[in-house]
């Protein structure tokens, strides 16, 4: 399985070339990307039925919370995201999220809010998310979660 770590998300013309590079150049089985300019622009990512987008969505970084922990209505923005991406974004059922290993709370909570979808959990090893704590928070019976550590 290839998948392409880099970020991506821009405008919706500009994700077409994106989504086209990495997945029909690369061969990208599966990309991650910010969902910050909203659905309209993570479609060409989305649309492709074979190819995986993993979203945003409480990352593993302190200064994640800045942005993702402002309130969106009556919750967090990390939990909106999760909330459209179980849903609205999911249409196809390629859409995962990525939540931080550093926030098992968190991680507990959008897995709460998006029980189908697979969560890559990031932020083990150098930035000392625990892996049985992260796991714990992620497992459910519905979606399955990849834990990634890129550093020692």
């Amino acid at each position: 399985m290839a998948m392409v770590s880099h970020q991506r998300c821009t405008v919706e013309h500009t994700n077409e070339a994106y989504a086209s590079a990495l997945f029909d150049v690369y061969d990208a089985d599966a990309v991650t990307v910010q969902p910050y300019l909203g659905g309209g622009a993570l479609a060409p990512f989305l649309d492709r039925l074979d190819r995986g987008v993993i979203v945003l969505c409480r990352t593993s970084n302190p200064g994640g919370g800045e942005l993702q922990d402002l309130p969106a209505g009556q919750v967090p923005l990390y939990q909106r995201i999760a909330e459209l991406a179980e849903t609205r974004w999911n249409r196809n059922g390629n859409c995962g999220l990525l939540v931080g290993a550093t926030y098992p709370r968190e991680l507990s909570q959008v897995r709460a809010l998006a029980p189908s979808l697979p969560l890559l959990i990031a932020g083990v090893g150098r930035q000392r998310g625990a892996v049985r704590e992260a796991a714990r928070a992620g497992m459910t019976s519905g979606g399955g979660i990849i834990v990634s550590s890129y550093r020692p």
